[in-house]
């Protein structure tokens, strides 16, 4: 299915909250990561992917969740990255003793998912390792933006960006050196200097594609364009960080890379735009594109495009069944924004040590994505998903 992600949570207890909660939030990735991410409540969270691209991929989605954080403040009507996930108990059965085979439910699923809501946090992504006692079930919901540009895998990048922190809060950076430190725009300072090495993944948002920045993917020019932001993640990452003149507003980016995953994320104004027209249409609209959707969950899922039940297998189902792997039929979205709704139960367990997964996936030939895990690039929330009216139906 490839670039597998998981989120593996012990979530054990969790107090509820309002909207999103705060806390740290502790990523692993070959070393630990420590980041104060304000939307995750509390919660040790360790994270095990198949490759280091997609590793860093996933630990700069999460990095935005705090690095943007002022930026939110001072815009809060706007769309901000990742779902929002409503997590809920099953009272009679929750903290519940691992059974000695396997618990099958006695009723209904529809009858007691959903029932009593426990906390809510930001998620960057729905791929996920639960291991938890107890029968819950969990509702994300936010925005997908399909005018994104589509995510890429190559076999090399090189490239020269401009970093110019004096200019806007809005030229993002970050850089993930080898050892796990993140250099943010607010390093980029009088006196630092700079860094020059091995990196393990970069973050940009260039003022646009002039000769002072450029990007080369597998010997190809990739034009750079204006409200992206760009995400690179790779298994083996040189850059040089400089600043030949020793001001704060003159900083450089140069990186080569091999086995690297390029990412790209829309700026938050225009999906706010997309969003607020709910046309679905994008001012940089590349018309529409046939989408097929699958969810790979133990036990129940559903999903839902723009209030369209697209998939709907709402009962027990180990992850070893055939049946684990749920596709949608192929829906046309037009490129913008759609709302997007994914559920999911567990309601059976084996003894001690059994993983529950749901990941979503998507693919689109037309846009050259091949089946793989919805990237956090395209996944966005409002603060009416957050709210307390979207938590349970």
């Amino acid at each position: 299915m490839g670039g597998w992600q998981t989120f593996r949570h012990n979530a054990g207890r969790a107090k509820a909250v309002s909207g999103g909660a705060s806390g740290k939030v502790r990523y692993r990735a070959g070393r630990r990561m420590s980041d104060g991410c304000r939307s995750f409540s509390g919660r040790r969270v360790k994270m095990k992917h198949e490759t280091a691209a997609a590793t860093w991929i996933a630990i700069m989605a999460c990095t935005i969740l705090s690095a943007t954080h002022g930026q939110e403040k001072a815009a809060q009507a706007d769309p901000r990255p990742g779902l929002v996930a409503h997590y809920f108990e099953d009272p009679r059965n929750w903290d519940g003793a691992w059974p000695d085979q396997i618990s099958v439910p006695r009723a209904n699923p529809l009858d007691w998912t959903f029932s009593a809501y426990r906390y809510s946090r930001v998620e960057p992504v729905v791929n996920h390792l639960f291991i938890r006692r107890g029968w819950f079930s969990v509702r994300w919901t936010g925005l997908l933006d399909t005018a994104a540009p589509a995510p890429r895998s190559c076999n090399a990048v090189e490239g020269e960006i401009e970093i110019n922190p004096a200019n806007s809060d809005l030229n993002e950076f970050c850089l993930v050196t080898a050892d796990g430190a993140a250099l943010t725009r607010d390093s980029l300072v009088a006196g630092f200097e700079g860094y020059s090495g091995q990196a393990r993944a970069a973050r940009f948002r260039p003022k646009g594609n002039a000769n002072e920045n450029r990007l080369v993917l597998d010997g190809a020019p990739y034009p750079l364009r204006n409200g992206v932001t760009y995400e690179i993640g790779a298994s083996r990452m040189t850059v040089c960080l400089s600043n030949s003149g020793g001001s704060k507003g003159c900083w450089r980016l140069s990186l080569s890379a091999v086995g690297a995953t390029l990412s790209c994320r829309r700026d938050a104004s225009a999906v706010a735009a997309d969003h607020a027209q709910r046309s679905g249409r994008s001012s940089e609209s590349r018309g529409s594109a046939e989408y097929r959707f699958y969810v790979l969950a133990d036990d129940g899922c559903r999903l839902m495009i723009d209030g369209r039940t697209l998939i709907d297998d709402w009962r027990a189902c180990s992850e070893k069944s055939p049946d684990a792997l749920r596709s949608s039929p192929p829906v046309n979205l037009s490129d913008g924004v759609h709302a997007v709704t994914v559920e999911y139960f567990q309601g059976q367990s084996l003894p001690e040590g059994d993983n529950d997964p749901i990941a979503l996936y998507w693919s689109c030939p037309e846009r050259g994505i091949e089946r793989q895990i919805m990237p956090p690039a395209v996944l966005w929330h409002t603060e009416e998903n957050a709210s307390s009216a979207d938590r349970a139906k």
